[in-house]
C-alpha cells in the first residue's frame, strides 16, 4: 500500500507541475496577446499576495481561476481566460484610473 501512496503522490506532483508550466505559458501568451504593460500594477488586482509583477500575478491568476473554475488546463479554454481578464483588465482601467495595457488594444463594446 504504501508504494501505491508514493506512487500517487508522484502523479499528484507531476499534474501540478504540468498545471504550473501551463499558467506560466498561459501568462505569457496573455500577457502578449492582450499587449499588457509590464510593472507591478497587476499584482494589487489579481496576485494573492507574493507576486514582484504583473507576469507573476497573470501567472497566478491563470492557476487559481482555473482550479476555482474547474478549468481543464488545456489550450482549448485560452479564449475564455482572455475574456474573463480583458473585462477585468478594463474595469481596472476605468475604476482605478490606470494604464495597465498599450492604448491600441482597447476594445470598444
Amino acid at each position: 500500500m504504501m508504494n501505491n501512496d508514493m506512487f500517487m503522490a508522484d502523479d499528484a506532483e507531476q499534474v501540478m507541475k504540468e498545471h504550473r508550466e501551463y499558467a506560466g505559458f498561459t501568462a505569457r501568451h496573455l500577457m502578449t496577446k492582450l499587449q499588457i504593460l509590464p510593472g507591478n500594477q497587476l499584482t494589487r488586482i489579481i496576485g494573492i499576495g507574493f507576486e514582484r509583477n504583473n507576469l507573476e500575478a497573470l501567472e497566478s491568476w491563470v492557476y487559481f481561476i482555473s482550479n476555482t473554475l474547474k478549468i481543464p488546463f488545456t489550450k482549448e479554454h485560452f479564449e475564455m481566460l482572455e475574456v474573463i481578464l480583458q473585462g477585468i483588465l478594463e474595469a481596472a482601467e476605468r475604476d482605478y484610473h490606470i494604464q495597465l495595457r498599450m492604448e491600441m488594444t482597447r476594445y470598444a463594446h
